[in-house]
């Protein structure tokens, strides 16, 4: 979790699909998915719906 985490951090000013954090950190699409959800619900990330088809929401650190 602290490896996406960090790496939103990094990048402040971009809001990222859980499928470009996935490719850029080479990790599993469903766990980065599954950290996404706990760290939204937790309030340490927001996120943004988007009209994009197959990646609805982006995230970024809050």
């Amino acid at each position: 979790m602290n490896v996406i985490l960090d790496f939103l951090k990094k990048h402040p000013d971009g809001w990222l699909t859980a499928k470009e954090i996935s490719d850029k950190l080479d990790l599993s699409l469903n766990s980065v998915k599954n950290t996404l959800r706990r760290l939204s619900e937790s309030g340490d990330i927001s996120f943004q719906k988007t009209a994009e088809r197959g990646n609805p929401i982006r995230y970024n650190k809050k």
